[in-house]
């Protein structure tokens, strides 16, 4: 298939750009190779952030053919998207979505052999403690409906472009659940419940696992975990978001991946070293990644 080392670890979520890790992202890179990564998804939230994504990718494999980078044996991908919490600016402006997407869908032909999917988008009605990322003129169904319709026109892109989705879905699983047949792609930061599980199960998506999963009131969640066949788990970090138990409450960086393999381990029973086998086999699959 390639030439990946496929016992490293994989985080296929992170979000390099924002300042807390770009600001120090030589070192949070130093860490995240010694703490075993092989692969990195650095993934986008809007059209900025998108590009600077992809611009951190191409700096990063041009600094990698200097043998003095220590990064050699790390590889970086990005995705292109938008986040819902975006949503309320578009609240009805069709034609600006698509202007959007167009300027994604020219940053993915440009750039093919590093843009690997579409997202993060999807949707999130998690609305009351979330103000800074709402607009108060407009009611919640109005705010519904705009996340509904940029993310519909994402998937009408990734389809078109024949590329996996990240989906972020929060207090939302009731109006998602519909549309989980209609694209191939990773449901990021996974939080349904074992009821939610069962339906996810009869899709094709593959099932991300954050930092969360290791919080010792998740067992809800850990339960979840158990339904999914390994050959369906994806783990990562949302760095600089999420950091797992032992570094909560501070920035998170990829090099954490390791704690949420070990919960992952733990809670399959098998050993560290088959998740983070099995998962980076599975990001490769789903991202149809190269060597």
């Amino acid at each position: 298939m390639n030439s990946y080392t496929v016992h490293k670890l994989t985080d296929s979520h992170a979000h390099l750009y924002f300042d807390k890790l770009r600001d120090q992202l030589d070192l949070v890179l130093e860490n995240a190779v010694a703490n075993g990564l092989g692969i990195i998804i650095n993934v986008g939230v809007d059209v900025e952030t998108s590009k600077e994504a992809v611009r951190q990718t191409i700096d990063f494999r041009l600094r990698g053919n200097d043998k003095e980078s220590g990064n050699n044996s790390l590889k970086i991908y990005s995705t292109i998207g938008i986040h819902p919490h975006e949503g309320v600016n578009y609240p009805t402006k069709e034609s600006e979505i698509q202007n959007d997407l167009e300027a994604l869908k020219d940053l993915y032909l440009n750039n093919q052999s590093l843009v690997v999917g579409i997202g993060e988008c999807g949707l999130d009605f998690f609305f009351e403690h979330n103000a800074g990322f709402v607009e108060s003129g407009l009611i919640v169904e109005e705010k519904k409906k705009s996340q509904m319709r940029l993310f519909e026109a994402q998937i009408v892109l990734v389809n078109e472009l024949q590329l996996p989705l990240i989906v972020h879905c929060r207090d939302a699983w009731t109006e998602m659940l519909p549309y989980l047949n209609q694209f191939n792609g990773v449901l990021h930061c996974y939080s349904g419940n074992t009821k939610i599980t069962k339906q996810v199960l009869e899709t094709n998506l593959y099932i991300s696992f954050a930092g969360n999963i290791t919080y010792p009131k998740n067992d809800w969640l850990r339960e979840s975990l158990k339904m999914i066949p390994l050959e369906r788990v994806l783990i990562e970090t949302d760095s600089p978001f999420l950091a797992p138990q032992s570094k909560r409450g501070q920035p998170n960086e990829p090099a954490n991946i390791r704690e949420v393999a070990e919960r992952v381990a733990q809670v399959k029973g098998i050993s560290v070293e088959e998740v983070a086998r099995q998962t980076t086999q599975n990001v490769i699959k789903v991202f149809n990644l190269n060597a």
